[in-house]
């Protein structure tokens, strides 16, 4: 999937740099858990009511979510929705494993479940899971 229209959201500017900085912390703290050099990358919180992306089935397809990356691209895209939440964390993690790593869903696993979880993982919980993952 790679994004084609206009990026936008209803979030105020001053607030966008902000969020974005917690989300780039995110993503240097996952990095050094694994041991990768972080290459720079673009962080874009996004109104998914108003994207559509192109898939791999179908061109225009509306779909949400609450994170997408694509490092090929070097982007990353967060629900505006989710920014706030304390799962945003686990947000994050979850969709660098998918493209870091190429670690699909696991139903059985909290952190790479198809949905987020009711309670939110720890931050204990969420790192230790992240790690099993490392190679």
């Amino acid at each position: 999937m790679k994004p084609y229209n206009k990026i936008e959201t209803t979030i105020e500017k001053t607030e966008i740099h902000k969020l974005r900085k917690v989300i780039l912390g995110y993503l240097y703290e996952a990095s050094d858990l694994l041991g990768r050099k972080f290459e720079w990358t673009k962080v874009r919180i996004v109104n998914t009511q108003k994207m559509k992306y192109n898939t791999c089935c179908e061109k225009n397809t509306k779909i949400d979510f609450a994170g997408l990356a694509w490092f090929d691209h070097k982007e990353f895209h967060v629900n505006e929705n989710f920014v706030n939440s304390p799962h945003l964390k686990h947000i994050v993690f979850h969709e660098l494993l998918h493209t870091w790593l190429g670690i699909r869903h696991d139903d059985k696993k909290i952190l790479m479940n198809t949905f987020l979880p009711k309670i939110p993982m720890t931050n204990d919980e969420l790192i230790n899971e992240f790690l099993e993952y490392k190679k």
